[in-house]
């Protein structure tokens, strides 16, 4: 049975992960049906920016996780509320992890976009040529890459917790984390997360 802050949780991640995912189901009509032939190079930002935010919306409804530490050592759990307990601790696990770096890739795929059109308008120089969708879409696709490598060393490091070890929870929800948070694979795809959205962030403020 899920206690009052646990519902509280739940209903306002749903609120905004569904808000989050009707908006850009909007903006992805908009794009295939106003985009004019001389943005479509833009329209592949937005459209991935698009995919990214659905993808770690739908992944964070699916979960519902709830991050606790342990007391006895440098270890976390998540505790999963959502409807991914019907699969299993993987699959929750899952979740969580495409949330968490999808979110930050969010703002790898901002900073893109921000250099697209700071190149667009340089040097105050009119009619500059658009890179080509082709271009466009190879930077995005690259982008992705050192994302997925994080992904996979934050998931090497995954473990499966026993009931025992999180017996201060309900036996109903799965549990999954990591059992030494200093661990070198875990420090590192961390740092990725907390680094590089502030420092993208920066960058764009910045230039």
């Amino acid at each position: 049975m899920l206690t009052v802050m646990d519902t509280v949780h739940t209903i306002v991640l749903c609120t905004l992960d569904l808000s989050a995912t009707a908006a850009n189901f909007v903006l992805v009509y908009a794009i295939f049906t106003s985009t004019p032939p001389s943005m479509r190079s833009y329209a592949i930002l937005l459209l991935n920016n698009a995919f990214v935010d659905i993808l770690s919306a739908a992944a964070s409804i699916l979960g519902i996780a709830r991050l606790s530490f342990f007391r006895d050592g440098p270890s976390q759990v998540y505790v999963f509320l959502g409807t991914c307990s019907n699969i299993g601790r993987w699959f929750c696990h899952m979740c969580q992890t495409i949330h968490i770096f999808g979110v930050c890739h969010s703002t790898v795929i901002l900073l893109h976009s921000f250099c697209f059109r700071l190149y667009i308008l340089r040097d105050k120089i009119v009619n500059v040529p658009i890179r080509s969708e082709r271009v466009t879409l190879s930077i995005c696709i690259a982008l992705y890459g050192p994302t997925v490598f994080m992904m996979v060393l934050s998931l090497k490091h995954f473990i499966i917790c026993t009931i025992k070890s999180v017996s201060f929870y309900s036996i109903i929800h799965l549990f999954s984390g990591h059992s030494n948070v200093l661990d070198i694979h875990f420090v590192i795809a961390l740092s990725y997360v907390v680094i590089l959205s502030p420092a993208a962030m920066v960058i764009i403020f910045f230039v």
